[in-house]
């Protein structure tokens, strides 16, 4: 929570010193500094609850949406696949094709 407030009261300080300086490199680079800074504990914030590290369950079903609904579906199963196959590996339960009409 400190480091909130720190952030809050560096943000006001940057602000004013823009609004004398706005080409500073000192300004813009602390102003770059605080942007990363808040981006991380953005992240921090999202990320805190103990059931937070557990796995998931995904459905994905492309419903009666025809050809289009399932190359959909498609895509979002190999986008959580990860690229090349290198992310999360989900384990897939279940996968039926739909009949193609004649």
């Amino acid at each position: 929570m400190d480091e909130l407030v720190h952030m809050e009261s560096e943000y006001a300080t940057l602000r004013e010193l823009y609004e004398i300086a706005p080409d500073d490199a000192d300004v813009l680079g602390a102003i770059e500094k605080l942007g990363d800074m808040a981006h991380r504990a953005k992240f921090i914030t999202l990320f805190r609850e103990p059931a937070d590290e557990n796995g998931a369950f995904l459905f994905i079903q492309a419903g009666a949406g025809g050809t289009e609904a399932q190359d959909w579906a498609q895509m979002m199963s190999r986008m959580h696949a990860g690229p090349n196959g290198t992310g999360s590996q989900p384990k897939l339960s279940k996968n039926t094709k739909a009949i193609q009409p004649e």
